[in-house]
């Protein structure tokens, strides 16, 4: 039953994103570029995704309606795609660029690539964040600056901390906890066993929670309670949850 799962969701998924692709190119050369509309269909197309892959969503938190840096810790690559409570451009590492199909669907719908390991890439990262959220539009980004494994979060890069202490943009702190340890893609998992066990699941439960905006001149102080804030929300998560050799999982 399992592989027959695996099966029909690949192929629905593959054909999907084939289809995604095509229609935002199509909407692009004929209708123009038009970035809200694409990220409103990313996040159809994610709540359908993930619907189609059995994952449900326990959220809470408010969802703001001006436009922030929401700072969320990092799970799996399955992390973006859980983004769909708000329009929001998200930064993701470069290499996910070069992933077909997947690569530039990222990149019509508001991707913004940065080369982790290079100072004026990340620098160039900071300067579009900016821009874009003068123009009113949310930016997602993961200041681990990779998945994690941890009862709590690493060390927050912090660049984004500077950005928003320095021009008033709002942070929003997001923790996003999953049900069993064996969701995360962390360490040097390949892409291809990890998919095939997510895939292979009847269902994934997942839960994501907003924090209150935080503002300050204060790119320390920012950083800290933003840090503060998750690794407090991942401890409440955590807590409803047994933990045993297999991981976490609901009571």
């Amino acid at each position: 039953m399992g592989a027959i799962r695996v099966f029909f969701r690949l192929l629905i998924v593959g054909l999907s994103l084939v289809f995604m692709v095509i229609w935002l190119i199509l909407n692009h050369y004929i209708r123009g570029e038009d970035m809200v509309r694409s990220i409103r269909h990313r996040m159809w197309y994610a709540r359908t995704i993930l619907k189609i892959l059995g994952v449900h969503v326990s959220s809470e938190g408010p969802i703001p309606t001006e436009p922030v840096l929401f700072m969320a810790n990092h799970r799996s690559h399955l992390d973006p795609v859980l983004s769909f409570h708000a329009p929001m451009y998200v930064v993701a590492k470069a290499e996910v660029e070069k992933w077909p199909i997947i690569g530039l669907g990222c990149k019509l719908c508001g991707a913004i690539y940065v080369k982790r390991d290079q100072k004026s890439s990340r620098k160039q990262t900071l300067i579009t964040m900016l821009e874009n959220w003068k123009l009113g539009r949310s930016i997602l980004i993961y200041p681990e600056g990779t998945t994690n494994e941890g009862i709590t979060t690493k060390e927050l890069k912090r660049g984004g901390f500077r950005l928003a202490a320095e021009n008033g943009i709002p942070i929003v702190p997001v923790a996003i906890e999953y049900e069993y340890t064996s969701d995360y893609w962390v360490r040097n998992m390949l892409f291809l066993p990890h998919t095939m066990n997510m895939f292979g699941k009847k269902r994934t439960n997942v839960k994501v929670y907003y924090g209150e905006a935080l503002k300050s001149d204060d790119a320390e102080s920012l950083e800290e309670k933003t840090k503060t804030w998750i690794d407090t929300e991942l401890g409440k998560m955590q807590q409803n949850f047994l933990i045993d050799d297999a991981g976490y999982h609901s009571e």
